[in-house]
């Protein structure tokens, strides 16, 4: 099998994005985390909840970046694959929800981050 195309390299990749994050590397971060994407959504499929979760973490990563727009969408693509996948009522999800609630607090968009934490 080829071990670059597999789940637990894709997990690597995260865990490297990680680090670029931590050392404010955000653009080697995006990168880590977009092959990471593809690898998982290759062999597990995008409905798989590890996609999910590092689709989240693009999306707090698209935040750090001041890609609001890049962020929201992924934020909400990240929800609605994790209700999905794992049930509306998870700790995952709740994390989503506060993640756009978050997000839309840092805009100031008070009605919408009201939506998203009640």
């Amino acid at each position: 099998a080829d071990q670059a195309n597999s789940p637990v390299y894709a997990s690597v990749l995260a865990n490297i994005a990680v680090l670029h994050v931590r050392s404010n590397d955000l653009k080697n971060a995006d990168k880590m985390y977009n092959q990471s994407l593809l690898i998982l959504e290759a062999t597990l499929g995008q409905e798989h909840p590890s996609y999910a979760v590092t689709l989240g973490n693009v999306a707090v990563l698209k935040e750090r970046l001041e890609d609001w727009t890049g962020a929201e969408y992924l934020h909400l693509q990240t929800l609605d694959l994790k209700r999905k996948a794992i049930g509306k009522d998870t700790q995952s999800v709740a994390s989503s929800l506060h993640n756009l609630a978050t997000l839309y607090e840092t805009q100031g968009d008070k009605v919408k981050q009201y939506k998203y934490l009640r």
